[in-house]
């Protein structure tokens, strides 16, 4: 009997499959994932410092009401250690030029010519930048930040005569001063403090005429071989060591010094700094004894003279001999022994 004639068996039905439990997997192989994946939750620090969250109406809001890119903040109204404290919708700083240039008929430019809404500072346009600000603006803050506090200090300058009296006469050219540096400053030819303490150093020195270089017939020493770098550190010993001497020999309204202060030798700067403590009648009024020094001053001031002009000068044997003179009136070798080997050296 042929085999081959039985009716075939139906097939087997499929196996159910376990949905819930690939589901699961599923679920779990996500969870993995997500675990695995570095968070980046971390709150913006900077979001601390801001005081103020202004819309675009210029009314005080909340952060989440100002769009992400919209979100602005002035470089002027950055704090002296460089902290946001108010944050714009940016169409309203923008509204702010645009009014100004739609009431004044013209463009702004680089000026700054609106206010600041909170601190009324001036601001222009190239002052409005995106909050969280780059690394770009974050050294424009920096720059702005160290600029204002060098502005900060140099308005602070005082200047003390040769007399040692100030009058409204003086305030005037002091003033020039100020002005005068503060655009060295937002011109960048001025950029670290040491800089600017040493250019009101000088200015005390020299007074205000010389040190701006006003001085046509004179311009020995002014406020560019200080950013040249002309003054070496022995040079500024000696202007804080002994300023009144300094300004004796170095200030064009008393004397006019054959040589800069700048290239005076470390072995001059260092007798100027010795010879200062015999000057004392003399600084108490330069203008007073600058053509007849008391005493026994006379000889330290011919001394310093020779080192000023040096051996090759005119005048070098006329001083020598003032020296040999002033010495054999006022100093008594035993008595005044430490002089007396100064100016013999």
């Amino acid at each position: 009997m042929n085999n081959n004639n039985k009716p075939k068996s139906p097939p087997k039905a499929p196996k159910k499959i376990n949905v819930s439990k690939y589901e699961k997997m599923l679920k779990n192989l996500e969870n993995k994932e997500k675990k695995n994946t570095p968070k980046n939750n971390k709150p913006n620090t900077e979001n601390k410092n801001v005081a103020n969250w202004f819309n675009n109406g210029g009314l005080a809001t909340k952060k989440s009401n100002i769009p992400k890119d919209k979100r602005a903040f002035l470089l002027v109204d950055v704090t002296k250690d460089g902290k946001v404290r108010h944050v714009y919708d940016e169409r309203y700083l923008w509204g702010i030029i645009r009014a100004w240039e739609e009431g004044f008929n013209e463009n702004m430019g680089n000026r700054l010519m609106a206010k600041s809404p909170i601190t009324k500072k001036p601001f222009g346009k190239g002052d409005i930048r995106s909050y969280p600000p780059d690394m770009k603006t974050k050294e424009l803050v920096k720059e702005y930040t160290l600029r204002a506090s060098l502005e900060n200090k140099v308005r602070t300058m005082k200047y003390i005569p040769p007399d040692g009296k100030y009058n409204k006469l003086w305030n005037n050219q002091v003033q020039k001063s100020i002005n005068f540096m503060i655009s060295l400053i937002q011109n960048g030819r001025v950029k670290t403090m040491e800089q600017l303490e040493l250019l009101m150093l000088v200015h005390q020195i020299v007074g205000p005429s010389a040190f701006r270089g006003d001085l046509k017939h004179y311009s020995k020493i002014d406020y560019k071989n200080v950013l040249d770098g002309k003054f070496k550190p022995h040079h500024i010993e000696m202007m804080k060591k002994a300023p009144k001497t300094s300004t004796l020999f170095f200030d064009p309204a008393i004397l006019l010094s054959q040589k800069p202060l700048y290239k005076l030798s470390p072995e001059d700067t260092k007798m100027f700094i010795a010879l200062d403590p015999y000057m004392k009648k003399t600084k108490e009024n330069l203008y007073k004894y600058r053509n007849n020094f008391p005493g026994i001053e006379k000889a330290v001031y011919s001394k310093l003279q020779m080192i000023i002009d040096g051996p090759n000068n005119n005048l070098h044997d006329i001083y020598q001999q003032n020296l040999r003179e002033s010495m054999a009136r006022h100093i008594n070798k035993t008595r005044n022994k430490k002089l007396y080997n100064l100016l013999t050296a």
